[in-house]
């Protein structure tokens, strides 16, 4: 059985933990705000698609009836 630990040690241990945490979320955070840059540039190539492709059906559309 381990020995027991001192409340020192225990909380050496928990500024420990926090530290490590802290930079766990720091990191995380760079990765999800670099990816999130990247969808406004993605939403805007969507739309314009979907502008371009309805626009295009119209216009064949039209074109069929005369």
């Amino acid at each position: 059985m381990p020995a027991p630990r001192t409340p020192e040690q225990v909380r050496s241990e928990l500024d420990a933990e926090r530290a490590e945490l802290a930079g766990a979320v720091e990191h995380l955070r760079g990765e999800v705000s670099g990816k999130l840059k990247k969808v406004p540039v993605a939403a805007g190539a969507v739309a314009s698609v979907g502008l371009v492709l309805a626009a295009t059906k119209r216009y064949f559309a039209r074109r069929n009836r005369d």
